[in-house]
């Protein structure tokens, strides 16, 4: 999942999804076609993750290697049945830098409130898959299934195909 921060000259979270895929993955941004929102995630670090989905007409050829480790290729059969692992966290909320500790009662002991939150992680293409992209993967599994689920039953003989329209409105609209 490619990520950063607004800049100017974005009209848009969507237009800077699109903006920083091009720029991460080395694609042009009209190779990047948006299906919709995935959702807003908040994180214990008071970021506010403005997430989307979509496709890529082209292959990524020259990810950015100042912010891409590497690219992880994974059917999307496989996401869907990798378990999802739980992890405790423990997040401690502390000030950084020059903060006067000296004006606070007991000082850098003071106990600053610390929060417990869950962790997720999947194990997928052999790599361990954790944090905001596991978090990201855990609300896309969801509302995929939610989707699913909502859809009515036909029979083959129908004719009816799967990967239509509908559905990706149904997920994301």
């Amino acid at each position: 999942f490619p990520g950063g921060k607004v800049e100017e000259g974005d009209p848009s979270y969507l237009a800077a999804a699109v903006r920083e895929t091009a720029e991460e993955l080395g694609v042009s941004p009209e190779a990047v076609r948006p299906w919709g929102k995935l959702g807003t995630l908040a994180t214990p670090y008071a970021y506010a993750v403005h997430a989307y989905v979509g496709e890529l007409a082209e292959l990524p050829h020259r990810p950015n290697p100042a912010e891409v480790d590497r690219l992880l290729f994974v059917p999307w059969s496989e996401v869907l049945a990798a378990p999802t692992e739980r992890y405790p966290f423990e997040v401690e909320f502390r000030p950084r830098g020059a903060f006067p500790y000296a004006r606070l009662p007991g000082g850098e002991a003071y106990p600053f409130r610390r929060a417990e939150m869950q962790g997720v992680a999947y194990e997928l293409g052999g790599a361990f898959v954790w944090g905001l992209t596991a978090r990201l993967l855990e609300v896309l599994v969801a509302r995929w299934h939610e989707a699913r689920s909502a859809l009515p039953s036909f029979p083959a003989e129908a004719g009816f195909r799967t990967g239509s329209s509908a559905r990706v409105e149904k997920l994301f609209g």
